[in-house]
């Protein structure tokens, strides 16, 4: 549990905002968060209190991923800030890109990072900047997801109950009349942490990525080829096809973690199979392991497509591109950046942009 050294009360979130075609709002946005540094006063032995580690743009989609780590409190400025900042630069009714939205700041996740922050505290954090964000932003709308919401309903629930998969455009929903068509709708929550990736086949038939998707996800009958805790969706993008998962975490037991085992605390649905623990995460088989998460990896993923796309006499153009860090990478990276007050980590990291 080295990875923990020196690190404690951080939170983690991976912000999507609907614009990837002008890279100088996207980093006024990332910016925008990293004012809260001037304010916020920072636990001893930092020297800043909120960093912006990566920053992921997809012109195909218009969209890009800010992953963003502080101190709770720092989080919720930084965050309150960016999404001003965004809500100021985009205007959603003349968005245009393949990929849903419904949102100028489509989607603000908060996840626990260090093992001594809370799901209920990240909670608290969502409401806070929904509330926030009301009062500073004139026509702001948004819904709760997670432990966030009253129901604790998840974000697929969500997105479907607001007609996410629709399209771009949150004022043809009828239950939305007084939504901003320039602001739109954004979903903020909080989860365990949940990882990000992308995989492209070579083909521009997107039926055929709609059905490789169909059938990895984890809410698949056991005895097929759904991966646990694997949600994905199929696009065009660039001239091929994209297959985009998000990958649930599985929160592990820290006394047994102590004692170097990996066994789950507790199973959510898309990870049980008949409540019982699928085979191949008793065996370690298919899966990483970060700090106190367990994934379906990456590689897996891959793996399990690129056979289905075979099947089809269609291969792989790139195998998986992980749009977020792995827990233990954000970690080390958080360390670094407070101990060395580099909060703009992102800028001397390879930015993504496909």
């Amino acid at each position: 549990m080295s990875g923990w050294r020196g690190v404690s009360r951080l939170a983690i979130s991976v912000m999507c905002v609907s614009e990837a075609r002008r890279g100088d709002i996207v980093t006024a946005i990332a910016q925008a968060f990293l004012k809260v540094n001037k304010t916020h006063v920072p636990e001893q032995g930092r020297l800043c209190s909120a960093a912006v580690l990566n920053v992921f743009s997809d012109v195909d989609y218009n969209r890009s991923v800010i992953t963003v780590v502080g101190e709770l409190g720092a989080l919720r400025g930084g965050l309150t800030d960016a999404c001003h900042e965004a809500c100021t630069l985009i205007d959603l009714s003349k968005h245009q890109g393949v990929h849903p939205c419904l949102g100028v700041v489509d989607l603000v996740p908060i996840y626990p990072l260090s093992h001594d922050v809370t799901l209920t505290e990240c909670a608290e954090l969502a409401k806070h900047i929904s509330n926030d964000l009301a009062v500073r932003v004139s026509g702001f709308s948004s819904f709760l997801f997670g432990a966030a919401d009253d129901q604790s309903r998840s974000l697929l629930e969500q997105r479907k109950r607001h007609q996410w998969f629709h399209g771009n455009d949150p004022t043809s929903d009828p239950r939305h009349p007084k939504v901003d068509p320039r602001i739109g709708i954004t979903a903020i929550g909080a989860t365990p942490m949940v990882m990000n990736c992308n995989i492209t086949l070579d083909t521009t038939n997107v039926r055929i990525g709609q059905d490789i998707a169909s059938r990895i996800r984890g809410s698949n009958p056991p005895g097929g080829d759904g991966l646990a805790g694997v949600q994905a969706m199929a696009f065009p993008n660039n001239g091929r096809v994209e297959i985009g998962c998000n990958i649930e975490a599985l929160m592990l037991d820290p006394a047994a973690l102590a004692e170097g085992k990996v066994v789950p605390a507790a199973v959510p649905p898309l990870w049980s199979i008949n409540g019982k623990v699928p085979e191949s995460l008793d065996s370690g088989r298919g899966f990483t392991l970060s700090n106190q998460y367990l994934f379906t990896s990456a590689e897996a993923i891959s793996d399990k497509i690129g056979t289905l796309a075979r099947e089809k006499g269609v291969r792989l153009y790139s195998a998986a591109v992980l749009v977020n860090q792995k827990p233990c990478e954000a970690i080390s990276l958080a360390r670094d950046a407070f101990q060395n007050g580099v909060a703009d980590v992102w800028r001397n990291r390879s930015q993504i942009t496909m």
